[in-house]
């Protein structure tokens, strides 16, 4: 008999390619749809479909989002009541806030974000209410190399292109970005031993196998416009003494968990980046 799985979350990158990967392995796969539904309504379609896993892929940071985190996490507190289902759940670096920690940020750390920090709380009691079900694993991402409006590629490349004075870059401000594959593949690997019987359970951080600065990664992907004959602007690096960064919060995560306690070993933000940068630009409107 085939493992049940299910998803919640909001229509993302991340969801379409889990969903396309998955759709190649013998797993059924449940999407209840969230809006509308209130959680006593999704935690009786859980307990009547006996999941053997759950995957939540939201983001509280949006009222969409919010709504669907509150409502599926409530569901699933319960249904746990009634029939217990280990739980995968996706939060981000932003848990951190917006201050920069140049040594990088491990599991073991407490996530302490300023009271004005909205979206840093929010991701907080986000990661709060998971910690609820017995049976967790928090995934934290780093930045996404690619995916959407928010990710580095959609958020730098425009300003590169379009340019028209020294794009200026921090080389102080590091990351250890991810893409969407990437992801996609650690969620799997993941839920695949839960399956087979680990219980490995807590907080786990997902970040490139090095980090880079914020120019660093701005140099690259300007080369690499430039590799399929696009023009970019000049970039400038930020003198010794200014601060200034694009990019807030650390995005800087470090830990050793996802390969000590399932074997998954982080992968080189520039892996697989040229292709990344290829489908950008295949997205963008016919200028012609």
């Amino acid at each position: 008999m085939a493992f049940k799985l299910l998803v919640l979350g909001a229509k993302s990158c991340l969801r379409v390619s889990l969903l396309n990967t998955l759709e190649e392995m013998p797993y059924s796969v449940q999407l209840p749809e969230l809006e509308g539904m209130s959680p006593e309504e999704l935690a009786s379609q859980i307990v009547a479909a006996r999941p053997s896993i759950t995957l939540l892929l939201v983001d509280p940071n949006n009222e969409q989002g919010y709504q669907a985190a509150e409502t599926a996490l409530k569901g699933l507190q319960l249904a746990y009541e009634q029939r217990s289902t280990p739980l995968i759940a996706l939060s981000s670096h932003r848990v951190f806030g917006d201050q920069f920690n140049e040594s990088g940020l491990r599991e073991e750390e407490e996530p302490n974000p300023t009271p004005d920090d909205k979206d840093a709380s929010l991701w907080l009691d986000y990661e709060r209410e998971v910690a609820k079900i017995k049976d967790h694993i928090l995934l934290r991402s780093s930045w996404f190399i690619d995916g959407d409006s928010t990710s580095l590629v959609d958020r730098f490349a425009p300003k590169l292109l379009h340019g028209k004075t020294p794009f200026k870059a921090s080389s102080k401000h590091e990351l250890s970005p991810v893409t969407i594959k990437t992801t996609t593949n650690a969620l799997i690997a993941i839920m695949q031993q839960v399956l087979c019987g680990a219980e490995n359970w807590g907080v786990f951080h997902l970040s490139s196998s090095d980090s880079c600065s914020e120019y660093e990664f701005v140099n690259k992907l300007a080369d690499t416009l430039r590799e399929y004959e696009r023009e970019s602007c000049e970039i400038s690096e930020c003198s010794v003494d200014d601060f200034t960064h694009r990019i807030a919060g650390t995005g800087n995560l470090r830990g050793k968990r996802l390969t000590k306690n399932f074997g998954i070993q982080q992968v080189s933000w520039r892996s697989g980046f040229s292709l990344v940068v290829k489908h950008y630009l295949e997205s963008l409107p016919d200028e012609g």
